[in-house]
């Protein structure tokens, strides 16, 4: 029998089931464009064997239905992207710097470079600078502070550092120049080679300018002369007369021995002093006064023998012995001995010469001792020594006799006495022995008064008392006190730092 075609609508909804069907029976050629919606596919029943190669383009895509779970990596290449407006290439190099801009999502919108001017970099008042093949300099508010040039670095100001290793078997070249190119405000521990001196120097804010080898200890040099002695003499006025001795000089623990006086005639000794006095002429001689150890010479002896033999001795100085006065007669009468140099005024100067002595014979008469002292006077008087060297005085004569010459003060010098800040220290210049025969025809010089010189740095103040007599001079970087004179033997100096 026949069969009679079915149209769908005389189907019932469900009648027809999948197990109804045979398989492959349905073909796509039995299915209308369309018929078969999305409500009519189970859900993953289209899987991508399903799908042809090519078979779904963009137009069957809704916007937004992909999203980045359904993109493998690596999925999307170059290829892929579409071009932007920025060109390819690279940009920047060691003379351009490069500019960029990105949007957003992280694409790159715009690319160019920037040149570099090699020559300068301005900042403010900040330059560097970089000649073509040339220096290249640092500057700060238009003063240059580094410079770089084939010889190496020169720096202008100051370099602050926690330390510096120069890592070299070579030399650092340090800033060098005289005395008074010094810096016009020192920095404490500030460093420099003084051509002046031709020693390294450095500052110390409580002492100034040192050399490298000063202990930086407020030390104070010293010279400290005694008084000299006045020589022996006959006058009109209290005939044979010996000498009077010097007074003694003091500084804190220092005391220098004032000079011995001068023997007279009829054999007398000379003094012990800081240098010995001269010893009296006569028949029989005389010795002169021994002096000081480490201060002071012994006076001369004087020879002994019939007249006109009676030659006096010359009073000692610090630097040498009195000369002898011989029996031979003749030019023999004891000149006094020399005495010391010492600069420590910035000046070289001699100090304690002995006095010269006085002779029978009227035609000789010795020598002052360099150093102030005082020349001898045979039937004359003798000459003083001078002020404030402690020189010793000259011995006088009116009747033809041979005295002894004063003897030199006694002399100390040292540089390394250390002072404590506050502290006083006692502080006398010793008065000169004074002359005999003093109103009659021909007296004795007097002995030259003594002298204190006080040597420091000029960042140390001093303070005197009121008794003391003084000039202050400046040498470099010392105060020099020259104390001339003191009211007292209680006068004192104290020094602050």
């Amino acid at each position: 029998m026949a069969l009679t075609q079915v149209k769908s609508d005389g189907i019932a909804t469900g009648a027809v089931t999948a197990t109804q069907i045979a398989a492959n029976a349905v073909t796509v050629d039995d299915i209308s464009d369309g018929s078969i919606s999305t409500a009519k596919l189970a859900a993953d029943c289209v899987d991508g064997t399903k799908i042809a190669d090519d078979a779904i383009d963009s137009e069957h895509y809704v916007d937004g239905s992909i999203d980045t779970i359904h993109i493998a990596d690596d999925a999307v290449t170059a290829d892929k992207l579409a071009n932007t407006t920025v060109t390819a290439g690279t940009y920047g190099s060691s003379s351009a710097i490069p500019s960029i801009t990105v949007d957003a999502q992280g694409r790159i919108t715009s690319a160019s470079t920037s040149s570099i001017d090699s020559t300068a970099i301005t900042n403010g008042t900040s330059n560097v600078s970089v000649a073509a093949s040339g220096d290249i300099t640092a500057s700060r508010a238009g003063t240059t502070r580094l410079t770089v040039n084939s010889t190496g670095v020169d720096v202008n100001g100051t370099i602050v550092t926690d330390g510096l290793h120069v890592d070299s078997t070579g030399a650092i070249e340090l800033p060098a120049g005289t005395t008074e190119q010094r810096p016009a405000t020192g920095v404490n521990g500030m460093l420099r080679a003084n051509t002046t001196t031709g020693k390294l120097e450095w500052y110390s804010s409580t002492l100034g300018w040192l050399n490298t080898n000063d202990s930086g200890n407020v030390t104070v040099e010293y010279l400290v002369v005694a008084g000299g002695a006045s020589g022996g003499c006959y006058s009109s006025s209290g005939g044979y007369q010996v000498g009077n001795n010097g007074s003694n000089s003091v500084f804190a623990t220092y005391t220098s021995i004032g000079g011995g006086a001068g023997g007279r005639y009829n054999s007398v000794n000379g003094q012990s002093g800081g240098s010995g006095g001269g010893g009296g002429g006569g028949e029989s001689g005389s010795v002169g006064g021994a002096g000081t150890a480490g201060q002071g010479n012994d006076g001369g002896d004087a020879g002994g023998g019939s007249s006109p033999s009676w030659h006096g001795g010359g009073g000692g100085g610090a630097g040498a012995a009195g000369e002898d006065g011989l029996q031979s007669g003749g030019n023999s009468v004891g000149s006094g001995g020399i005495g010391l140099e010492n600069s420590i005024t910035g000046t070289a100067t001699y100090y304690a010469g002995g006095g010269g002595g006085a002779s029978s014979n009227a035609s000789y008469e010795g020598a002052g001792g360099l150093g102030g002292g005082g020349r001898g006077g045979s039937k004359r008087a003798g000459v003083a020594g001078t002020a404030n060297t402690g020189g010793g005085g000259g011995a006088g004569d009116d009747v033809g006799a041979g005295h002894g010459g004063g003897g030199a003060g006694g002399l100390l010098t040292a540089s390394n006495f250390e002072p404590v800040s506050g502290t006083t220290y006692t502080v006398t210049v010793g008065g000169g022995g004074a002359a005999v025969g003093v109103g009659g025809n021909y007296p004795s010089g007097a002995g030259g008064s003594g002298v204190v010189i006080l040597r420091y740095r000029t960042a140390v103040t001093a303070t005197y008392s009121a008794g003391v007599t003084k000039t202050t001079t400046t040498d470099g970087d010392y105060t020099v006190d020259k104390i001339t004179a003191t009211s007292t033997t209680s006068e004192t100096v104290s020094w602050s730092f």
